[in-house]
């Protein structure tokens, strides 16, 4: 493979992604030290709520995710979190999160986590830290470099958009963990200063833009963990999947309705604006790499849902999480 290939790719694999499905590693990326499990962007396994508790039923004071409600907000205020922190904390996996009961998909962040940190102010002020996200200008001030030379590190998959929205413009902006871009200044910092390596070089100069394949592979990993079944884990690669792909690889129209019913929320938030035909184009694969990659996926999960395919009368109920 030549080093300016294009192939899907996200963040080095680490024990959070193994089993996952983020698309493999680019050859043509440096690759940065492997980052230990701890390290933001990476969701680990909830912890289990205080005193052992392994009811993951919903409670008084517990949050649910995937709306923002007026229990959120409240909750987000307290900790100083912004609407859109909150929700990179959750796909950060700074907030543990546990299936609710009811429609799938649906999610709550323990009272006990809340409570932990509610009452340690240091805690919530690394949570902050933690979970602050910032623009392609905001990104560069903090990298020290340009913002047009920060662009192209993200067109080339330098580093991962944790979210985007649709300024009032209609243009489309991500969003970047600062922390993350920390790292990767760390990592490489022979990439924020003098020549791009060659094959980045190519890529960007053939108009590669990894930024939405990273972003939708970031969001499928995080998907395919908090899946709670097989089929819920095979409705994640069918979701970005055309509709005519969708029908060749299930031509069983009654699975295709399972699937269809487990869809998951693949916005985790309103991205804003009123382009819906630029935030379907994020929402889907498109690069023939890309797509095969989840095709082979979606392959693999319908044979281990197959297998373990519930009795009638069974259903899913529909899916009414975003």
């Amino acid at each position: 493979m030549s080093p300016h290939t294009t192939q899907p790719h996200t963040e080095p694999s680490t024990p959070g992604e193994r089993g996952g499905i983020a698309p493999p590693h680019h050859p043509a990326q440096p690759s940065p030290a492997r980052p230990s499990p701890a390290r933001p962007g990476i969701v680990t396994a909830a912890p289990p709520l205080l005193g052992g508790e392994d009811d993951v039923r919903p409670r008084p004071g517990d949050v649910p995710t995937g709306a923002w409600t007026r229990g959120t907000r409240t909750v987000a205020r307290e900790l100083g979190l912004r609407r859109h922190e909150f929700e990179a904390a959750i796909e950060l996996g700074a907030l543990p999160t546990l299936p609710c009961a009811g429609p799938p998909w649906r999610r709550r962040v323990p009272r006990a986590a809340l409570d932990r940190l509610r009452g340690d102010r240091r805690t919530r002020a690394g949570l902050r830290d933690r979970v602050h996200l910032v623009n392609a200008t905001d990104g560069a001030a903090l990298l020290g470099i340009s913002t047009a030379r920060f662009t192209r590190l993200a067109r080339g998959g330098c580093f991962s958009p944790v979210g985007f929205h649709l300024n009032r413009y209609q243009a489309l902006v991500w969003r970047y963990s600062a922390g993350e871009l920390r790292d990767f200044a760390g990592y490489c910092p022979h990439l924020l200063r003098g020549r791009a390596p060659d094959g980045l070089r190519r890529a960007l100069a053939a108009g590669t833009d990894w930024r939405p394949r990273k972003w939708r592979g970031r969001r499928t990993a995080l998907l395919a963990r908090q899946a709670t079944g097989p089929w819920e884990k095979a409705a994640v690669p069918a979701a970005l999947l055309e509709p005519p792909t969708l029908r060749e690889l299930v031509p069983d129209p009654e699975e295709r309705t399972r699937l269809r019913l487990l869809r998951p929320p693949l916005l985790p938030a309103d991205p804003g604006g009123t382009r819906t035909d630029r935030i379907r184009e994020i929402l889907r694969a498109t690069d023939p790499d890309e797509i095969r990659w989840y095709r082979s996926l979606l392959g693999r999960h319908l044979t281990e849902a197959r297998a373990a395919r519930p009795a009638p009368g069974e259903e899913p109920a529909p899916c009414t999480a975003r």
